[in-house]
């Protein structure tokens, strides 16, 4: 019985999880995109602060 639960829960739970995912998605704009490429990329943090905040403004 309590497999039966569990596995209704990690269900749901994998279901709600993909749909947030694709609201996040449906969100990004070209500057955000840009933004989550450079993360990793070895630039000066002003650079990554000023790909940041064209994201965020991308957004409004």
């Amino acid at each position: 019985m309590r497999i039966h639960v569990l596995g209704i829960v990690l269900v749901a739970s994998i279901l709600s999880g993909c749909q947030a995912k694709q609201a996040t998605m449906q969100r990004s704009t070209a500057a955000c995109i840009s933004y989550q490429r450079m993360m990793i990329a070895p630039l000066p943090p002003y650079q990554h602060e000023q790909l940041r905040h064209a994201c965020e403004q991308s957004l409004r």
